[in-house]
Order: C-alpha cells, then sequence, then structure tokens
C-alpha cells in the first residue's frame, strides 16, 4: 500500500497496525484527520466519524486514493446507534455510540470465532447535540 500521507515519513515501523481494524472519532478534521491519516499508512482498516459529512467523505477518500481502508460512521448512524443502545437501557453520551454504529458496519467483515471488543463510556446525562 502507498503511504496514506505521501509527503510525510513514519516515525513507526511499517505495517505496524496491519491486520487490526482502529475507531477514530472526530477523523474529520485536525488531530483526529492526521491520526486517520496515519493508522492508514500504517496498515490499519480506519473507521472514522465525524460531524460534517464534507469533510469526512474527503478523509475517507483521500485515505482510499493513497491504498489504505477507510470506512465512514456518520451522524444519522452514530445517533440511531446511540438510540438503539438507548432501547436497550445502555446509556452512554452521544460520542460513545460511534463504537456501536462501527459495529454494525464491520459485521460482515468479523470472521466466526473471532473477538470483537467495543468500549462504550460516559453516561446517558449529556444531550445529544443539535444538527
Amino acid at each position: 500500500m502507498k503511504s496514506a500521507t505521501p509527503r510525510f515519513q513514519s516515525i513507526f515501523a511499517p505495517n505496524l497496525f496491519a491486520g487490526q481494524t482502529v475507531l477514530v472519532t472526530g477523523g474529520g478534521t485536525g488531530i483526529g484527520r492526521c491520526i486517520a491519516h496515519e493508522l492508514a499508512s500504517l496498515g490499519a482498516k480506519v473507521i472514522i466519524s465525524a460531524r460534517r459529512q464534507e469533510p469526512l467523505d474527503t478523509v475517507v477518500a483521500e485515505i482510499q486514493e493513497a491504498g489504505g481502508t477507510a470506512i465512514a460512521v456518520d451522524d444519522p448512524e452514530l445517533l440511531a446507534a446511540h438510540q438503539r443502545l438507548a432501547h436497550r437501557g445502555i446509556f452512554v453520551e452521544p460520542t460513545s455510540a460511534t463504537a456501536a454504529a462501527a459495529l454494525v458496519k464491520l459485521r460482515p467483515h468479523i470472521k466466526p470465532g473471532e473477538t470483537v471488543v467495543v468500549i462504550l463510556t460516559g453516561h446517558g446525562l449529556k444531550r445529544p447535540p443539535a444538527f
């Protein structure tokens, strides 16, 4: 795979994250965008979430064009996951529901017998942001 960030050389070993899937929240801009690119260039399959669709789509396209694997989790998917969790009595902050939304997209790629850990943090006392 050619580097997802060809202008920069990583300090980490090539393919350090090969075969791993990593979730980056806030991956549409700033530090989250840079982290998503770095992880993809090191072989990770990257799941990116962001509040704004345009930057999210841009970063996913950049990583894919560079030969990496990136999947987007958008706000409607995040909010749907948040509601599914709440209906089951699991009250988390909206950002934490990103992991549950990502799991839905990863399900077809999970092999039988493979262990998947989804960490849900926070509490349900925060109000979801108005979009």
